[in-house]
């Protein structure tokens, strides 16, 4: 099926920040069909309102990480009627250009735009990355110094959006846990696999690093990412339980009773 702008079904993954959704994406992309590159942030207003302003850094971001002409970005404006249509075009452009089928768009902040996901790619797939919270506050309190407060505010959000996402998406939704994937990653890629509708081939979870990444990252932006550079290795388990020795006692409590409560809410 195609949706409203002539592309067949695109694959949306989403998820809180340091989930492992970068490697997820990572991995689906090693597929010969699907197409799939940096973080848009197609919803950000730079790419929703101000979408005819290509001087915005967000779009600059935008053509130099997907290596896409003035011209041609130009050219994608002109044939479009609003942020999302553009957004639609650019990655079709992008994905014809790889000799793809399909296209992926892997933004964190994409678990809360479902809505707008849904309406307009009503055959559109979900792919929700899930960790372990207190690795997750782990990984964001040792590379971003985020504060715990912080933290279980953001979580809350992302669990209480979790189950209105399984239902908008129904079937067409795929939850992938990052301490399975990269503890038996030939099994949960298989799994993704199948529920895109595309074939298997042998050596796809065979992930050995790609450096590329992190470096485009610092030239195009000027900044190091800790993420880039996670994914520049091959897969790797030691962060599984980092949490361990990286807490402290009341930070693991609090994280706890968060999980316990929203367990306790959803009846399990």
């Amino acid at each position: 099926m195609v949706n409203n702008f002539g592309i067949r079904n695109p694959i949306f993954v989403g998820g809180l920040m340091k989930s492992g959704s970068s490697l997820v994406r990572k991995l689906i992309g090693l597929h010969p069909n699907i197409y799939c590159s940096f973080e848009t942030h197609w919803f950000e207003p730079e790419l929703q309102v101000s979408w005819r302003d290509s001087t915005s850094e967000r779009q600059r971001y935008l053509r130099e990480f997907f290596e896409v002409t003035m011209d041609d970005f130009e050219a994608l404006k002109r044939q479009s009627t609003n942020g999302t249509d553009f957004f639609c075009r650019f990655m079709d452009f992008c994905m014809r250009n790889a000799k793809k089928t399909v296209w992926l768009d892997k933004t964190p902040g994409n678990i809360f735009h479902y809505k707008k996901i849904k309406d307009v790619w009503p055959e559109s797939r979900f792919i929700h990355t899930q960790r372990d919270l207190r690795d997750v506050f782990s990984s964001l309190k040792k590379n971003k110094g985020m504060a715990l407060d912080d933290f279980l505010y953001v979580a809350r959000k992302h669990l209480t959006v979790t189950e209105l996402v399984r239902k908008e998406f129904g079937e067409s939704y795929f939850s992938i846990r990052y301490e399975d994937l990269v503890l038996s990653p030939r099994k949960v890629l298989m799994e993704v696999f199948c529920f895109l509708g595309e074939r298997w081939y042998d050596g796809l979870e065979m992930y050995e690093g790609d450096p590329h990444e992190a470096q485009k990252i610092l030239k195009v932006t000027g900044n190091y990412s800790s993420t880039a550079e996670s994914i520049s290795r091959p897969i790797f388990s030691n962060s599984i339980g980092r949490w361990r020795t990286d807490l402290a006692d009341d930070e693991i409590r609090q994280l706890e009773e968060l999980v316990a409560s929203e367990l306790k809410d959803e009846g399990v």
